[in-house]
């Protein structure tokens, strides 16, 4: 999979996720590749932009993009892409 199909993926799952939530989310940081695909983080758009604390969302944690497109996300027990691995039962 190559960098712009990642990218539509995160975008498609960003969008889902505001319209699940009611909240519009974007993506925090980089998007960062390993061997079993992609890992990135989202958090509110609003707490991203300005800083306020009361716009912070809790409880997600790192998402995970496998090579095979499938979309695994963390909870905030799953900070890192390899903690959501290991919750899946994919080590």
């Amino acid at each position: 999979m190559d960098n712009e199909a990642v990218c539509s993926i995160v975008e498609r799952f960003l969008a889902s996720k505001t319209l699940e939530i009611g909240v519009e989310v974007s993506l925090a940081g980089e998007i960062t590749e390993h061997p079993f695909g992609w890992g990135f983080y989202y958090q509110s758009k609003s707490y991203l932009e300005h800083g306020n604390f009361e716009d912070r969302l809790v409880g997600q944690g790192a998402n995970v993009i496998l090579n095979d497109g499938r979309i695994l996300e963390g909870g905030s027990l799953q900070p890192t892409a390899e903690a959501v691995l290991d919750y899946y039962g994919i080590a």
